[in-house]
């Protein structure tokens, strides 16, 4: 069956990749006023309006810059903004009063990453923050004031720890740090204020613990836990002597946790297999959770709530529909639509996504999603995400859209390493970036070639981070398996991405070890070159496009320079995007608009699909720069 039955109108690149006119949306804790981001003259802007009445949206002075994220505090008309200004994922956070637009750093302006830990309805006048103020190579734990924005140390990290857990009255109870062989230790702070080590993860099932909170009543830790079981079941922790009482167990991982508004009550779980799934858990809330999973056939999430716990925030999407937001009114039982992410995609055909399972070679089920386009048998494009720990997703795809409407089948494929699928999936990739991993992929290929949809020349593979590195890594091995590929701040040599991990990742480097290998040993050096894709350039047959943001922190941009150099010193097709103002992620609107404007060209220059031609004004907005082969126009 097609996607779409005829060729369907272009959908332009700006109603795609635009900044959203409505996104990080959030209620306030009364319940009184909506914020949002929306497109601002000089990035994102925020905006402000009453629950029951949009129409009288207001803009917040001078709140505007490359926003990330904004929420409400529980002191009214205070906000807590994150903004990454440069890229380089050193976040600030600000203090925004919405009520006259007075915007207050609340950290440091320069060289020091920031994250908001918690907010505490008990504690109002505070929030806790993780800061690496005093040494760039771990995070200590700051109290901060939001009337006097004094900054307080309250837990100075000499553990080594990759997180805290507080009850809701901010006293640091738990810590968790990896060791070197990558288990983890779960650290218990004592009546006196020492730390004491209170559980142990082995390396086998670190990948997927993770501490949700602390029940207040009880103490008791809830968390999500693969021990003794291949997939994370839902567990209570009991603080006195760590025995561990299952709540709830799924064929799949649960990887989601949904509490009452003061954490004592376990509401609902979330597994997601094809599709993510809510199952209630505290009957008080069935009625909650079956009218939701009714009305939005489970594709929603809970974005915020208010104090009373009787309106929620509902964000909802669906493969056919960006995102929307409702307000559930818990009383009534009721969902009033506020608006959409994307309206002006109304006015275009979007093509069906379809969940399907590929087995590998060793017999693993690779959860997959292909959305296909107007014709039966055409080019496939291979999409592969980031991470590696992490997933794709049954829901809208702006990227599926775009290459369904470009005339390419696209297929996403979980590949082993990717998260929800149990620990034994997880771990089945350490040591495997440039092998296995790479091998699912061509399965999926395989799979997509037997089942008619493509033919074995007209298949592309496109990917970011380490969906990047695959691509580097699948047209090096496999030089004939791909027509092309396209390449987004990915790693071309293993060495030297372990040896430059950035300063803040030194409390996880052995997670990095175990997966990947270690420079420091023989072997592992042995392993990390011979899964590079640098140390195989001249292999390259087809061409390949890299794209790299100068200020990227993760994947520094000598490791695109340096692949690029040695494949135009080999006399490959290549072309290289350098976006000066840009960091791990093509962020900027005006950046994203002409990456895919270049995209799309390269991909008609080889697959013969459809492009939009690239604007002078779109190109005059962006300060990227090209080097390489020249674009091809005609499709």
């Amino acid at each position: 069956m097609s996607g779409i039955s005829q060729s369907p109108a272009l959908i332009p690149r700006d109603v795609l990749f635009s900044d959203p006119e409505r996104s990080s949306v959030s209620l306030n804790p009364e319940g009184t006023h909506l914020a949002w981001l929306t497109p601002g003259e000089t990035g994102m802007a925020l905006w402000t309006a009453p629950v029951w009445d949009t129409l009288r949206a207001v803009p917040v002075s001078d709140v505007t810059g490359n926003i990330r994220s904004c929420l409400w505090t529980f002191l009214p008309g205070l906000m807590v903004c994150m903004i990454d200004d440069t890229g380089d994922e050193n976040y600030v956070l600000y203090l925004v009063d919405t009520r006259n637009g007075s915007m207050t750093a609340l950290t440091p302006l320069h060289h020091v990453r920031a994250q908001l830990l918690r907010q505490s309805r008990t504690q109002p006048d505070e929030i806790l923050v993780l800061m690496n103020q005093r040494t760039p190579y771990c995070f200590d734990l700051y109290r901060i004031n939001l009337v006097s924005g004094e900054a307080v140390m309250i837990e100075e990290n000499q553990s080594g720890a990759i997180g805290y857990v507080t009850d809701e009255d901010f006293n640091v109870r738990y810590a968790l740090r990896y060791e070197v062989d990558a288990a983890l230790t779960l650290l218990q702070k004592d009546s006196h204020g020492h730390w004491k080590i209170f559980d142990s993860i082995s390396a086998l099932d670190a990948s997927w613990f993770y501490l949700v909170g602390i029940v207040p009543e009880s103490q008791k830790l809830i968390a999500l836990d693969s021990r003794t079981r291949d997939t994370t079941a839902l567990v209570l922790i009991d603080p006195t002597n760590a025995q561990r009482e299952v709540i709830a167990t799924a064929e799949t991982d649960i990887t989601g946790v949904l509490t009452d508004v003061s954490g004592s009550e376990i509401v609902a779980w979330v597994t997601e297999k094809n599709h993510r799934t809510y199952h209630t858990h505290s009957l008080a809330w069935a009625e909650d959770i079956g009218a939701l999973n009714d009305r939005f056939a489970g594709n929603w999430s809970l974005v915020s709530r208010t104090e009373k716990d009787d309106l929620w925030l509902i964000a909802h999407d669906s493969d056919t529909s960006a995102g929307q937001f409702f307000l559930w009114d818990r009383i009534k039982q009721q969902a009033c639509k506020l608006f959409d992410m994307l309206p002006r995609l109304a006015d275009y055909t979007l093509a069906s996504m379809e969940a399907i399972t590929v087995i590998s070679r060793d017999g693993f089920p690779l959860t997959s999603y292909l959305t296909r386009t107007y014709a039966d048998c055409a080019p496939l494009v291979l999409l592969v995400h980031g991470g590696p720990w992490a997933r794709d997703s049954f829901g809208f795809r702006p990227l599926h859209q775009w290459l369904s409407n470009r005339g390419y089948h696209c297929l996403s494929v979980n590949f082993r390493g990717s998260t929800g699928f149990g620990k034994a999936f997880i771990n089945a990739a350490d040591g495997e970036w440039g092998g296995r991993m790479d091998d699912d992929l061509s399965d999926a290929v395989r799979w997509a070639i037997s089942a008619g949809i493509t033919s074995p020349d007209k298949i592309a593979i496109m990917g970011a981070s380490y969906g990047g590195f695959a691509v580097l890594s699948g047209m090096t091995r496999f030089p004939q398996q791909y027509a092309c590929g396209i390449d987004i701040c990915g790693p071309s040599s293993l060495l030297t991405l372990m040896n430059a991990l950035p300063a803040w990742w030194s409390t996880v480097r052995a997670k990095f070890i175990r997966a990947i290998g270690d420079p420091d040993t023989e072997q592992g050096l042995a392993l990390l070159k011979a899964r590079s894709p640098l140390y195989r350039a001249e292999s390259l047959v087809n061409p390949l496009m890299i794209v790299q943001g100068a200020t990227d922190p993760r994947v520094s941009q000598s490791e695109s320079e340096q692949i690029f150099n040695a494949l135009q010193q080999a006399g490959k097709q290549v072309s290289y995007l350098l976006f000066p103002d840009e960091g791990h992620e093509i962020y900027q609107q005006s950046n994203r608009l002409v990456l895919f404007a270049q995209a799309e060209q390269f991909l008609a220059g080889v697959l013969k699909g459809r492009y939009q031609p690239l604007e002078a004004d779109e190109r005059d907005a962006s300060l990227m720069r090209f080097y390489g082969e020249t674009q091809q126009h005609d499709a």
